[in-house]
């Protein structure tokens, strides 16, 4: 998630200080990804939780009492490959911030 900001995680916290939700999960249309915001109140249930997909199975469980903030599609950007990261630049570029 290259692309995240400062001004997208104080949206996040901002967001969370304005609700009482457990978590504040960032929407990409239909696509939840980081950052997210877990409260207190979910740290058990992160920490019991082994293996991999811990935050994800958190966030699906608790979907429904989730706080949102959408983004745009373009901000869902990840680097596995020289391909994404060229791609990554590219958007940087045009845009001269990501948001």
């Amino acid at each position: 998630m290259v692309l995240v900001t400062e001004p997208m995680l104080a949206a996040v916290v901002a967001t969370a200080r304005g609700s009482d939700a457990p978590l504040v999960v960032s929407r990409y249309g239909e696509v939840t990804a980081p950052p997210l915001l877990f409260r207190r109140a979910l740290f058990g249930e992160l920490l019991a939780w082994t293996g991999e997909g811990c935050g994800k199975t958190v966030v699906q469980r608790h979907r429904g009492e989730a706080a949102f903030v959408d983004w745009p599609h373009a901000a869902l950007t990840d680097i596995d490959t020289p391909d994404d990261f060229a791609a990554a630049e590219a958007l940087i570029a045009r845009h001269n911030t990501p948001m």
